[in-house]
């Protein structure tokens, strides 16, 4: 499944996680053992056209959980995890700069793409960061999934 939401900043945040994962609490942390990373990344990269299709002056925004293994009951660490450098490798070789500047946030394992077309690139990267500060005051904390 895959959620692309809004926010005020002119920034879609992209969401994704396996369909049966529906109604788990920790849907976003779930390891999957499919190696099906390919095909996600392709179908986020349809999102992102489609996106951009639709609302040509957007950024996007990823946030790449920390696995969580139940059988192990280890939880991944924040910084540089697993997925953030998968999605960050992607994002850099098939992500260009003519649309999008690339900011990579290692400590907390997120990427935003800020559009370009928006003028001042940096002013507009501190407006979503500084929004999505407030909105999720508890990104960084693993027990509110």
């Amino acid at each position: 499944m895959i959620r692309a939401e809004y926010f005020k900043t002119d920034t879609f945040a992209i969401k994704f996680y396996p369909k049966h994962c529906k109604k788990r609490k920790d849907r976003y942390s779930v390891i999957t053992n499919v190696g099906d990373a390919r095909n996600i990344l392709y179908t986020v990269g349809s999102v992102f056209s489609m996106l951009i299709e639709k609302s040509p002056d957007s950024s996007i925004a990823l946030t790449s959980t920390r696995s969580f293994d139940t059988t192990t009951n280890r939880v991944e660490p924040l910084n540089v995890n697993q997925r953030y450098r998968i999605y960050s490798s992607y994002l850099t070789r098939y992500v260009g700069n003519q649309t999008f500047t690339h900011f990579k946030y290692d400590e907390i394992s997120c990427y935003l793409l800020v559009n370009n077309r928006v003028g001042n690139v940096s002013a507009k990267a501190t407006e979503i960061e500084e929004s999505f500060k407030r909105t999720f005051p508890d990104l960084l904390n693993y027990s509110s999934i």
